[in-house]
């Protein structure tokens, strides 16, 4: 009895044995990948960064450049503190997930491929950046896997530098590209380099112009718009498609009807495209419910509508392809019309040697051809319009180029502090003594998290951490 029972137990050790001896095979998820893959970073970043930009200028920037408004919950439109923790969290987890992809770029040569692509959109994520709070983290922001849990405050001037450097050099990298491998993950040019150089290039003569008031930048320009190695058409445009079924569409397809009813027209816009005779107010917006065209003020307040016995009925909603149509709009890096009037803008400024009419009038054609918008015939030659009867041709391209950021990231906010904000009055009961804001305040978990470097950079802006402190761009 007692030999039998040990036989059998013997035999159940075996058989345990023989089970769990390749466990850890049976316990793999096949479908799962145990380590995170360039591809699902790349095109993780790619999305997640464009629709930031996108969702921010809707909630930002638009209100900011008076160009559409809220009526109510306008607290950005009124200048009552500016801050995006939520963009410097999300951004600074693209840069640690961008700096990986390099480093496995390093380390095997078939994922060479990404390194000109992902220090491109680097620098565009961390231009975006400096271009709001002015200093911030960078050379060591992602460097906790090496003890650094408090990272140091660049410069922006050395930011400016390093991104500039960066570009270029990605764009050299990408056109002399003659490795193997494939761009998986690049839901924006489909592994197309060509594009991506364009779009480094395009990039770079963006961030020259906004760094011209404090840098040389007229020889790398011109290089640059000799060379015409950029985005040109809307064929080229640096963006991410929205498409028609949740969860990827446009955000305000979706919002409930009393959000979508609180943004309108603003009375600045209202007035140009009434100035310019202009057919892009119909695609952009709607008519009112007495079926007119009506803007409204900016920042208005709950006094502001009892003086004028305020009536959201009366004012022009968003246009149908920004709430009906899930995928009409898209969230952009950078596009054709905003080059053509960079180059304009450069010409007009002699920063370059260029034909500014012709890229002003290209400019203008190619934002009517993205908005489905026919140009009218009469349209580039009308006084109003017209490059050369305009008296001021500067300020016509910047009105432009206005019209045509719409809804593209903080680029109008970059722009129109850069130039003094051109015509536009403070919004109308803004809680900032009359002034434009020139920049965000840095999130509170800095000066919890990262105290004594937050306070380094604090103590090299003229008013501190406020959103009238100037940055170095603005010097």
């Amino acid at each position: 009895m007692n030999t039998l029972r040990l036989s059998i137990l013997s035999v159940l050790i075996l058989a345990l044995a023989g089970c769990t001896q390749h466990f850890e095979e049976y316990n793999e998820n096949p479908n799962a990948p145990e380590q995170v893959t360039p591809d699902l970073l790349f095109r993780n970043v790619l999305y997640q960064a464009a629709n930031r930009l996108a969702v921010d200028a809707w909630n930002y920037t638009n209100p900011l450049a008076q160009l559409a408004t809220y009526h109510d919950f306008n607290d950005y439109d009124r200048y009552d503190r500016l801050v995006n923790d939520n963009l410097w969290n999300q951004y600074y987890f693209h840069l640690r997930d961008l700096n990986s992809i390099l480093r496995m770029a390093d380390e095997n040569p078939a994922f060479e491929i990404y390194r000109g692509p992902v220090t491109t959109i680097r620098a565009m994520v961390i231009g975006t950046m400096t271009d709001l709070w002015g200093d911030v983290p960078f050379s060591n922001a992602v460097s906790a896997s090496d003890g650094v849990y408090g990272p140091s405050y660049d410069r922006q001037e050395d930011i400016y530098s390093s991104i500039m450097a960066d570009l270029k050099t990605a764009a050299a990298e990408m056109e002399d590209f003659n490795g193997g491998g494939v761009l998986a993950g690049d839901i924006m040019y489909n592994g197309n380099l060509v594009s991506w150089v364009k779009f480094a290039n395009s990039l770079r003569l963006r961030y020259l112009l906004r760094a011209s008031k404090q840098m040389d930048v007229k020889a790398e320009m011109q290089a640059l718009v000799d060379a015409d190695n950029l985005i040109t058409t809307n064929a080229d445009n640096a963006k991410i498609d929205y498409l028609a079924t949740s969860p990827n569409e446009w955000f305000f397809n979706r919002v409930r009807s009393g959000d979508y009813t609180l943004l309108m027209l603003a009375t600045e816009l209202h007035k140009s495209f009434t100035e310019w005779t202009d057919p892009r107010m119909s695609v952009m917006f709607r008519p009112n419910e007495k079926g007119e065209f009506k803007g409204l003020e900016t920042g208005i307040n709950e006094a502001w509508k009892a003086d004028n016995v305020f009536e959201a009925g009366n004012y022009s909603l968003v246009g149908t392809r920004y709430r009906e149509l899930p995928d009409a709009h898209d969230a952009f890096f950078i596009h054709a019309s905003d080059v053509h009037l960079i180059i304009a803008e450069a010409a007009a400024m002699g920063l370059v040697s260029a034909n500014a009419q012709l890229h002003y009038e290209t400019g203008i054609q190619e934002n009517f051809s993205y908005l489905g918008v026919e140009l009218p015939a009469s349209y580039l030659t009308q006084a109003s319009v017209s490059y050369t009867a305009a008296s001021d041709k500067l300020f016509a391209i910047r009105k432009q180029k206005w019209v045509a950021n719409f809804g593209v990231g903080f680029e109008n906010f970059f722009d129109l502090r850069r130039y003094g904000w051109a015509d536009l009055e403070p919004a109308v009961a803004n809680v900032n003594a009359n002034q434009f804001p020139k920049r965000f305040t840095y999130p509170e978990t800095e000066q919890a998290t990262n105290g004594e470097n937050y306070k380094s950079a604090v103590a090299g802006l003229d008013k501190g951490d406020n959103i009238n402190s100037t940055i170095w761009l603005l010097k």
